[in-house]
């Protein structure tokens, strides 16, 4: 009698133990295709973020809170150090401006790199291959890997009309959650909140720290 209610006692505080654990939620869009997937992001043009980046030129580092606001045709990127405005950079449609002096390079990888880390989804004339556990969009002069579990990119490369290549990879999914609205429910969009972008020996590292994608 005794063993049968230790026993009892012991299966009740394994129910309630089980009961408190905290399940993790794992970023999966299993309910949608790649193809889908890439349809449904075109309503998303541009972004708004909060960022910390690094920027790396051989044994020169240059690092700081950044506010950066971008579309296909636009990007505005503001640099903070210790709370003061150390650079910014402005592109509209090719012409840039800049607080401070920006080569092709530099230019490439902040502008461009930018764009298509952040507006993945932005590609034309592609074609979808399926290797293994990956999807692989692939055009003339790019190439992403999407992880097929979480439909997230892992990594890009783009090749320059110089003949060198920009290459981005992306770690550490995070989530953000729009408020619901009179017309939708609630939205929960995944992303890639640590970004390399690199080119030649040029680096920068971005880690998001908080993400907006206003849609039109």
């Amino acid at each position: 009698m005794i063993k049968r209610l230790l026993f009892l006692y012991l299966l009740l505080f394994l129910m309630i133990v089980c009961s408190c654990i905290k399940r993790v939620e794992v970023p999966t869009f299993y309910d949608k295709g790649i193809h889908e997937l890439l349809s449904s992001l075109q309503q998303i043009s541009e972004v708004e973020a909060n960022l910390s980046i690094q920027y790396e030129l051989n044994d020169n580092l240059l690092q700081g809170d950044a506010y950066l606001s971008l579309s296909e045709n636009q990007l505005e990127l503001k640099v903070y150090y210790l709370g003061f405005l150390a650079g910014y950079f402005y592109e509209n449609n090719g012409i840039v401006k800049s607080s401070k002096k920006i080569d092709f390079n530099k230019k490439t990888i902040l502008i461009e790199g930018l764009k298509k880390s952040f507006l993945w989804w932005k590609i034309k004339d592609y074609s979808v291959f399926e290797d293994h556990d990956y999807y692989i969009i692939k055009n003339d002069n790019r190439r992403i890997v999407i992880d097929k579990k979480f439909l997230l990119p892992v990594e890009q490369e783009i090749q320059l009309i110089t003949g060198d290549t920009l290459k981005i990879t992306y770690n550490s999914p995070a989530k953000i959650q729009e408020e619901p609205s009179e017309n939708n429910n609630s939205l929960v969009f995944w992303y890639q909140s640590d970004m390399r972008i690199q080119l030649a020996n040029h680096l920068v590292k971005v880690k998001i720290n908080s993400i907006s994608y206003p849609i039109k």
